[in-house]
């Protein structure tokens, strides 16, 4: 007879394992475990096995105070046990011989606690980090960047979006999965058409931290042969807690292109408002907690830009410029073209290219400029632009937990909503 049992993923949770033992080393079978969430007061409780030991598989991530009692014993007590995404701690007592309502309280220092349950390499970017670094555009993924390994993905792909590309130990930014409270966030659209390797990409101030992998992670992120980053929303607590921010950014504060200063022409526009606000606490202390957020980006950015357009002498189908020769043609009619002189006769241009070639700017480049006319000048950029980018985003999260049966069951739900209206200038529009 074969029979299935369940199998808990770890996705955006932490573990808590332990071994409760006497002051003679002697395992304590039977002992109640609890394990209190700091700022929501939920427990969830757990009995040490024959061996000793207990586990909470899936905890939420934040602050825990752990405490371990049986008749007579005195009952201990572990503060400030910092749980973050994806890890395993280890927490051990020792229980002296004593009445219960005796306590023994060990504040322990988040530092104190070593890695020994699993063998994943990675980096835990805490709620700190996440709102007090300096990002910029207030994309949280660049703080994947402190991680040992992960690096800026190369000009080309970068190029492509508005979010952070990397890559981890030599493997590509497209192979790096993504992951939300738990949930696949992988942008799979053809060529990042979401400018993004992630669909929802959540403000900063709304993360309560996320954690990057990189090596040897445990089964369940079989998928990713890059890293795996997992996110994790803020979620409410028994006070009510929020903020409000706004970051700006203007081109007074920039320094020009390399293109515009080559060209002697000056900066382009660049304004950013990046606003919004988050707001979480309870529903019912101890019970039932909501969090929410709302970030709006405005940004109007000149995008620099080089081409190649006809010059006034090509307009008038004098060719010298080119530095190949040129060929006749059997589709246009006998003495249309002097192969020698390298022209072509005015009238003999097709109304659909006279069209055509109106619509083209005149070369605003002044060392492209000083060269016309010279055989051979023809080729390198002689135009440049600072057509407006405008690229407006609207998103928000909703966030509900509830504690359902005390000491047992916590259930949490999250809806994300983000929406970008992106307008590119054409490379020959120059305001």
């Amino acid at each position: 007879m074969l029979a299935g049992a369940p199998a808990l993923a770890q996705l955006d949770s932490a573990a808590l394992v332990g071994t409760v033992r006497d002051s003679s080393s002697a395992v304590i079978p039977g002992a109640m475990v609890t394990a209190t969430q700091t700022t929501t007061g939920v427990s969830v409780n757990a009995l040490t096995n024959g061996q000793g030991e207990y586990a909470f598989p899936s905890l939420k991530i934040g602050s825990y105070a752990v405490a371990a009692e049986l008749q007579g014993f005195r009952r201990a007590i572990r503060q400030n046990i910092e749980l973050h995404v994806q890890e395993r701690i280890e927490v051990n007592f020792t229980l002296a011989v004593g009445a219960l309502s005796e306590e023994v309280v060990v504040s322990a220092a988040r530092s104190g606690l070593l890695h020994t349950q699993t063998a994943d390499i990675g980096y835990a970017v805490d709620q700190r980090q996440v709102t007090d670094l300096p990002l910029l555009g207030r994309r949280y993924a660049e703080l994947a960047l402190l991680t040992t390994g992960v690096v800026v993905a190369p000009a080309g792909l970068t190029s492509r979006g508005e979010d952070t590309f990397f890559n981890a130990n030599g493997n590509y930014a497209t192979w790096n999965n993504f992951m939300l409270d738990g949930a696949d966030n992988n942008s799979f659209s053809t060529n990042l058409q979401e400018r993004s390797a992630q669909v929802i990409q959540p403000p900063v101030d709304a993360l309560e931290e996320f954690r990057v992998q990189t090596r040897t992670y445990s089964a369940e992120f079989g998928k990713a042969a890059g890293a795996v980053i997992n996110a994790s929303i803020k979620q409410g607590s028994n006070a009510f807690r929020g903020d409000l921010f706004d970051f700006f950014r203007d081109e007074a504060f920039n320094a020009n292109t390399w293109d515009n200063n080559r060209a002697d022409r000056p900066k382009g526009r660049f304004n950013q408002h990046i606003g919004g606000a988050t707001l979480g606490g309870p529903i019912l202390k101890g019970h039932t907690f909501f969090f929410g957020d709302y970030q709006a980006t405005r940004t109007t950015k000149a995008l620099t830009a080089t081409a190649v357009v006809p010059t006034p002498l090509m307009r008038q189908g004098n060719l010298i410029e080119l530095s190949r020769g040129l060929t006749t043609s059997a589709f246009a009619p006998a003495g249309c073209i002097n192969t020698a002189a390298k022209t072509i006769t005015p009238s003999c241009f097709d109304p659909a290219a006279q069209a055509m070639l109106a619509l083209y700017p005149m070369p605003n480049i002044p060392s492209a400029v000083a060269r016309q006319g010279q055989p051979g000048s023809f080729g390198v950029p002689n135009f440049i632009s600072n057509g407006l980018l405008h690229n407006d985003v609207n998103q928000f999260d909703v966030r509900g937990d509830q504690n359902v049966r005390a000491g047992r069951d916590q259930l949490f739900g999250r809806y994300s909503y983000m929406n970008t209206v992106r307008h590119e200038p054409p490379v020959l529009n120059d305001p």
